[in-house]
């Protein structure tokens, strides 16, 4: 898709959101904080190896 650096808000969900670690983003429309929860939940669905990982996840999503 074009991405090369992460956005400011990226930078800083994106590690925690992967360790397993609870956030809150907050950040002004257009900043990437779809990509900076998404991610991580992909990351942790997919792994490394592309198959679907079936352990239990829970992620709460709320907007406005």
């Amino acid at each position: 898709m074009g991405f090369t650096t992460p956005t400011p808000i990226q930078e800083a969900a994106i590690g925690a959101l992967t360790m397993g670690q609870s956030a809150v983003l907050h950040a002004e429309t257009g900043s990437g904080k779809t990509l900076a929860y998404l991610l991580p939940v992909l990351k942790r669905l997919y792994g490394g190896t592309g198959t679907l990982d079936t352990t239990p996840l829970q992620a709460l999503i709320i907007v406005p």
